[in-house]
């Protein structure tokens, strides 16, 4: 581009919404694209499965209908409560909650990342942007749970070579 631009990337705000055009639920619209975006960038940028795109994406659905907001008005707050939740209601195991927890984590990561302009994007329709919402000390992590064990490979001497195994 001779302007010094960068084309937009897969998963972009300019290539998952049309500029100029009216939305009839422009709330809906703007979300439904994010997560078309995130997919998009999980799949072409970082080469995961179908399954686990699929996954992610249910479970933000799941949370913004658990928050009744869009991802613009999330905050750290909601994500406690989200946890609370899933602990005291459903009991999810502790890797469910880290999952959970690393899927908004990305999510949030995708919209507040310049190269993708959600954040402009919600800023100029909306009059506000993503934040993260998942920060690293307030999220579960494999030390900080209890009942977590550490499972270290050993090494093991086997016929005069060695052998890593997992404990």
């Amino acid at each position: 581009m001779s302007n010094g631009a960068r084309p937009p990337i897969a998963g972009a705000a300019r290539l998952e919404l049309v500029d100029g055009v009216a939305l009839l639920h422009p709330e809906d619209a703007v979300f439904e694209a994010m997560l078309s975006g995130f997919a998009k960038q999980q799949r072409g940028g970082r080469r995961l499965d179908k399954k686990t795109v699929k996954g992610r994406d249910g479970q933000l659905r799941r949370f913004a209908l658990f928050t009744n907001e869009y991802p613009w008005n999330w905050t750290a707050s909601h994500m406690d409560k989200w946890m609370v939740s899933l602990i005291s209601e459903k009991g999810l195991a502790h890797s469910t909650l880290r999952a959970y927890q690393l899927t908004v984590r990305l999510f949030c990561d995708f919209l507040i990342s310049p190269a993708y302009e959600w954040a402009d994007e919600c800023e100029k329709r909306f009059g506000t942007h993503p934040v993260q919402i998942c920060h690293e000390w307030k999220c579960a992590t494999r030390r900080c749970l209890s009942g977590w064990r550490w499972k270290t490979p050993s090494v093991r001497r086997r016929s005069g070579g060695l052998k890593l195994e997992a404990a």
